[in-house]
């Protein structure tokens, strides 16, 4: 069984707005073999709709301990 990090909160300022964000953590394996780590960030918007805002990929799991 992998051991997962606890979820992170964040805390605005006050008078900043307060939004819904979400990030998905997976990892891939490429048809070479190779493991590759994504994280495509997402956003609530005001119509209800999710909108991809940010996206990292990254060579290994570097998880802050």
């Amino acid at each position: 069984m992998n051991a997962r990090p606890p979820l992170a909160r964040a805390k605005w300022p006050i008078g900043c707005a307060v939004a819904s964000i979400a990030n998905v953590d997976y990892a891939t394996t490429l048809t070479n073999g190779a493991t590759v780590f994504e994280k495509p960030s997402f956003r609530l918007e005001g119509d209800g709709r999710w909108r991809l805002t940010g996206y990292v990929s990254r060579q290994s799991q570097n998880f802050a301990q």
